[in-house]
């Protein structure tokens, strides 16, 4: 129970590290409310407001923008829902109702099932679908850290099966190390291999697909340079 336990808090910590968080923005809220789809507002604009605030009122904005995108046509058909679903989970984090919370990812993963019948083959989907179940691990951690760590393992794994070049796996793989004490395997010094593998596939990584995913980098590269000095490396 205690190691399960460990796990769940590790996997809130990734969760809060990828973005700076406050106490004061979390919100608690009765039901799902998504906003309405605004025509005005481009992807550009989207993806803009996605890397500048960590809100949960903007995140439930931004995720019925980008599900209803009048840009949706100037990239791969499952990104603008990619995001949508990307910015759901992120709000189920910001969220303090466990129920709502549910509802959150409960409507992240219809949208990501829709992605995954769109390209089923695409590593990046499988990336969210790790993420979408530590997310859900996170609302009930004492009943759901076992299962559901376990499932994000497996689908990290399977999405660096499907694109070896892709450096997301392995970054929420390092973190969760990062976070981990060394009886269970856990540490900086086991950590660091897969920071620095993150950071040689961020370094080679591109794509010129428009609004193609590219987070986690600079807190790979943070977390990589805490590594080597801790290690004096």
């Amino acid at each position: 129970m205690k190691k399960t336990l460990f796990i769940a808090s590790v996997i809130l910590i990734i969760a809060c590290s990828n973005k700076v968080k406050h106490d004061d923005n979390k919100t608690t809220k009765s039901d799902v409310k998504l906003s309405a789809v605004d025509p005005s507002i481009s992807l550009d604009e989207c993806i803009e407001r996605l890397n500048s605030k960590y809100e949960l009122e903007e995140f439930l904005f931004l995720a019925e923008q980008f599900q209803g995108n009048k840009d949706s046509d100037k990239t791969l058909k499952w990104i603008p829902l990619y995001y949508a679903s990307y910015c759901l989970i992120e709000a189920s984090f910001l969220e303090t109702n466990p129920e709502t919370r549910d509802k959150l990812i409960d409507k992240a993963q219809v949208i990501l099932d829709k992605c995954l019948e769109i390209d089923p083959k695409e590593s990046e989907l499988y990336t969210l679908q790790g993420y979408l179940f530590q997310a859900r691990l996170n609302v009930s951690p004492m009943f759901r850290g076992s299962a559901m760590s376990k499932k994000a393992h497996a689908e990290f794994r399977k999405a660096s099966e499907l694109n070896p070049n892709n450096p997301r796996p392995a970054y929420l793989e390092a973190l969760g190390l990062y976070y981990a004490p060394k009886m269970f395997g856990g540490g900086k010094d086991n950590a660091y291999p897969l920071f620095k593998k993150a950071k040689e596939q961020y370094d080679n990584w591109s794509s010129e697909i428009l609004y193609f995913p590219s987070w986690g980098e600079d807190n790979n590269l943070s977390k990589l340079k805490d590594c080597e000095s801790s290690l004096n490396l």
